[in-house]
This record gives structure tokens, C-alpha cells and sequence, in this order.
């Protein structure tokens, strides 16, 4: 993987240097805090990769294998209660036993000295949704429509296979891997994102009215089909469905709004597709598609109708 240091500046290959133990060859500066260079069961901690709801992900080498994974070390007090203990191993061991190219796939679970706790994943090397989005605005109608369709089968394979919810599905969480394949990342482990007063669980700009309202007991894929429309919203438009950095408007406008439609808001596009996400982005989840299948089925029918004609 390609770093830079942040200290100095200076790029290089993590994995062309046998012995890079997390600080930079160049100064010395340590690329991971505290953690850097030391190990956590199997893994040694390398540097820092980025930040999310729910905790830091780190470049680290696995020993045994000699190969490099994300590691991402949860916020702290992330699981204070036994029950979300538990319930974090679960879902570890669930994520854990899927195998799909288009989802980030689970390698090991565990807890540190510290009382926090750890999660190994797959190491994807490639930009996310968001970077693109940030970069060059709306994406290419077809690219869209296939990252959508293989990103539906995923989080179908995920619910049928285990019954798995995300939590978080946004364009930060759709990594490309080598600038091509869709990977699907933090399935199952969104939920475990501390939630403090005034906080949500959810990313505000694809947030459920269910989750908002803080109804967490009952978020499902119901949920999750909507962060997922509010997803395919932005990635053909451009915006997502309620854009702004005034986070309270957001959210009062996803508990109360309802977005303009794709068709009305670009004009020449897919009558079909449009009325497709607005229906996932219904406020109440019955009126939302009635399952992972359904989203699949549908945006593979009309990827394949886009390819026929094309």
C-alpha cells in the first residue's frame, strides 16, 4: 500500500519494505500514535488509514501469513454493556463466515489489553464512492448502475446468508478495489457506533426517518434500503437527496421532505430507476421495497437492459 507521511511528506510502499515497523523510513515519526510498531494478538499496527463512526482503521501485518489487513480498533466504551459484547462477537463470527467478491471480507475479532476491541478485515486498495463523488461530481449513469447492482447483491447475499444489517451504507463505505471492483465495508459493524445525546447512529445525509427518530430498536434492511437509496440518489445525481452542512436541516428535512425526483431533477433519465429509489426512500419503511432480492432483482434488470442497448 502507498503512504505518506504526514510529518515529512515522504511516499513509499509499505509492503516493499521487510522492515517497516510503523514510523516512517525517512524521519522516524511514528504513522500510527501510540500503536505504532506494536502488535495486537497477531497483528503488528503500521499506520493510521482513517477514522469513522465507530473507530480507527490501521494498515497492520499479519503475522503467520506475512500479509497486510485493516484493522479497525473501536472507540472506546463502544461496548460497555455484556450484551454488546456478545453481540459484537456475533456479528463478527457472522461477517466473518461470508464469502462475496463484493464484500470486505472478516478475518479475526478479539479484545486488547486496553478493553477495547478489534476487528481484522481484508485490506482494500482502491478509491471509495465518496472520493469520486468529491472529485468528479455524479458518476457515468452505467458505472453507477453497476456499482448499485453489485453493492444490492451483496447486502442480499449478507441478509439471506445471516440475516446481517449495516447500519451506515453511504458512498465513504463503497470502496473500488484497484479502481474497479465495489466492496462493501463495516458490514454488521455500524450498529456498534457509540451513540451519545444529540447523536444518531446513522451518517445524517443517509440517515432513516426509523434511525432519527432514534428507533433503533427497530432499524432492519428496511433501513438499510434506505441509506442504500439515498446512495444510488447521490451517485446519478451527484447531491445527495437533502444536501447541506447544517446537519439538524438534514435531518428534520429526511424526517419531513421528500427529495425531488431523479427524473425531475436531471431531466433526461430513467422514469423506471427513479420511481425505483423514490420508493426506498419512503419515509414509512412499509412502503419501501420488500427486500434485498426485490432491490437486487430490480437494479441487475435494469443493468442488463442498460448493457443490451448500449
Amino acid at each position: 500500500m502507498k503512504l505518506r507521511c504526514k510529518s515529512c511528506r515522504h511516499e513509499f510502499l509499505s509492503d516493499e519494505l521487510a522492515d517497516f515497523d510503523g514510523h516512517c523510513p525517512s524521519c522516524g515519526a511514528a504513522m500510527a500514535g501510540d500503536f505504532s510498531g506494536g502488535c495486537i494478538d497477531e497483528f503488528q499496527v503500521l499506520a493510521e488509514l482513517g477514522r469513522g463512526n465507530n473507530g480507527v482503521v490501521f494498515l497492520a501485518r499479519q503475522y503467520g501469513v506475512n500479509r497486510e489487513v485493516a484493522l479497525k480498533i473501536m472507540l472506546e466504551d463502544s461496548l460497555k454493556e455484556a450484551d454488546g459484547v456478545a453481540k459484537f462477537f456475533s456479528e463478527a463470527r457472522a461477517v466473518a463466515k461470508l464469502n462475496h467478491p463484493n464484500i470486505v471480507q472478516a478475518i479475526a475479532a478479539g479484545k486488547m489489553e486496553s478493553g477495547n476491541f478489534y476487528f481484522a478485515m481484508e485490506l482494500v486498495e482502491g478509491p471509495s464512492v465518496e472520493n469520486l463523488l468529491d472529485a468528479s461530481g455524479a458518476l457515468p449513469f452505467s458505472d453507477a448502475l453497476a456499482i448499485g447492482e453489485a453493492i444490492a447483491q451483496a447486502m442480499a447475499y449478507g441478509w439471506d446468508k445471516r440475516g446481517l444489517i449495516h447500519g451506515d451504507i453511504k458512498p465513504g463505505n463503497i470502496i473500488l478495489q484497484h479502481g474497479k471492483t465495489p466492496k462493501l465495508a463495516d458490514l454488521g459493524l455500524a450498529q456498534f457506533h457509540k451513540v451519545v445525546p444529540g447523536d444518531i447512529m446513522a451518517t445524517p445525509l443517509y440517515a432513516p426517518p426509523e434511525v432519527i427518530r432514534g428507533d433503533f430498536a427497530h432499524m432492519s434492511f428496511y433501513s438499510d434500503i434506505y441509506s442504500f437509496g439515498a446512495t444510488l440518489y447521490e451517485m446519478f445525481s451527484g447531491d445527495p437527496p437533502f444536501p447541506g452542512n447544517d446537519i439538524d436541516l438534514v435531518l428534520k428535512m429526511q424526517l419531513e421532505q421528500t427529495p425531488e425526483s431523479l427524473v425531475a431533477k436531471l431531466g433526461l433519465f430513467q422514469p423506471e430507476l427513479s420511481e425505483f429509489i423514490d420508493r426506498m426512500l419512503a419515509k414509512d419503511p412499509s412502503g419501501r421495497p420488500g427486500s434485498w432480492d426485490e432491490v437486487a432483482d430490480f437494479l441487475s434488470a435494469m443493468y442488463e437492459k442498460h448493457k443490451s442497448s448500449h
